[in-house]
């Protein structure tokens, strides 16, 4: 099993504010983008990896931090930092979204749904 690899994340994240300019937050929202053609090829790299055990165990790991690098560094990737955030509004949507994931065979309730997002119940449906 591949990690997340977010260990270059602050060095990117430096590095993309110093660069960048700052986008507002309707910039900053979730949208569709074309893949640049950096970033499908180290996915179509990964893929390839992944579909060979040897490839996938010795290389997968780095091409999966690749395709992270890319699309960091893609048009898109102030949207992608906000969401690795570990806070705001795009985290808590994101950790509610994983939990339901997670638990989706599961009944689920607001109050669980809420405790996931790290906020409470009766704030839920505005606070995130």
């Amino acid at each position: 099993m591949l990690r997340r690899p977010l260990h270059h994340y602050s060095k990117i994240k430096n590095h993309f504010e110093s660069t960048q300019k700052q986008t507002s937050t309707s910039e900053s929202s979730i949208r569709r983008e074309p893949i640049d053609l950096r970033l499908r090829r180290a996915c179509e790299r990964l893929m390839e990896a992944l579909c060979d055990d040897l490839e996938a165990k010795v290389l997968g790991e780095a091409l999966l931090e690749e395709v992270v690098f890319f699309a960091l560094l893609s048009k898109s990737g102030d949207t992608l930092f906000t969401l690795a955030d570990q806070e705001g509004k795009h985290a808590r949507i994101a950790s509610v979204l994983q939990h339901i994931h997670s638990n989706y065979s599961k009944p689920l309730n607001v109050s669980e749904l809420a405790s996931s997002a790290s906020i409470e119940c009766l704030f839920f449906p505005h606070g995130i």
